[in-house]
């Protein structure tokens, strides 16, 4: 095979896979309903997914010593600062950290919404093989994105809106 050829097929070959990781890393995924959960939060409260039907919901999967984490922890406060009415639950994936240190953590952020550590299993029923990783929920109950890495509080009212808007 001539050598032309060959770099054709590698080039190929790269950019598929290019558009294949991209579309793992962001994924507006297709409208599914939400896998129901019950955790217990900082305070000792018990809660369901199911408790905040009606409105929407960020579901964000996050572990304390996860240095992007860290930063889309400070843009969820930034949107939230500015959205106090959406719901946002912060899950940590690390059931070995502790209620102290994740309220360490939540503190350090001056984090107002609610904080659990998945001791069930949520995570593993959201597919989350990496973190952070953000979750939108509508009003109805069904995921509408679904996003892998750190974004903005300027991408998160976008998603939130077309959410909302059934769009």
């Amino acid at each position: 095979m001539p050598q032309k050829y060959k770099f054709i097929i590698v080039a190929a070959v790269v950019l598929m896979l290019l558009g294949a990781s991209a579309l793992l890393y962001h994924t507006k995924v297709p409208v599914r309903e939400a896998p129901d959960f019950t955790l217990t939060d900082l305070e000792g409260n018990t809660f369901n997914l199911s408790d905040f039907r009606g409105t929407t919901v960020i579901v964000d999967f996050m572990a304390t010593w996860c240095n992007p984490c860290r930063a889309m922890t400070e843009n969820l406060k930034s949107f939230h600062d500015k959205n106090p009415e959406i719901v946002i639950i912060s899950i940590d994936i690390d059931t070995t950290e502790s209620n102290e240190e994740l309220g360490n953590f939540k503190s350090h952020y001056n984090a107002s919404w609610i904080f659990a550590i998945d001791k069930e299993g949520v995570s593993k029923k959201y597919g989350v093989v990496a973190i952070p990783k953000t979750v939108i929920v509508n009003p109805s109950g069904e995921i509408t994105f679904s996003h892998t890495g750190v974004i903005s509080a300027s991408r998160l009212s976008s998603e939130i809106e077309r959410a909302e808007s059934g769009g």
